[in-house]
């Protein structure tokens, strides 16, 4: 299972990052802001993506927004 976490605080992000891991035994990638992520999602696959809402350069909703209108061009 690929798990993507998306979250520009720091502390929060790992919590989370050991949460996932622990739980699923996840492969899990981390980035800080909506736009890495956006960029991660078009490398790879993800099975989960646990965002946060405000973020540099990219907020959440937007990122989620993008990556569902990219999956919808490239099925």
């Amino acid at each position: 299972m690929k798990v993507l976490i998306v979250e520009d605080e720091i502390e929060v992000a790992q919590i989370v990052r050991e949460l996932v891991e622990k739980a699923f035994g996840a492969q899990v990638t981390v980035h800080d802001n909506g736009l890495d992520g956006f960029i991660a999602c078009q490398k790879t696959k993800y099975n989960l993506i646990i965002t946060d809402h405000e973020m540099p350069f990219m907020k959440g909703a937007a990122m989620v927004v993008a990556i569902r209108t990219r999956e919808s061009l490239n099925p």
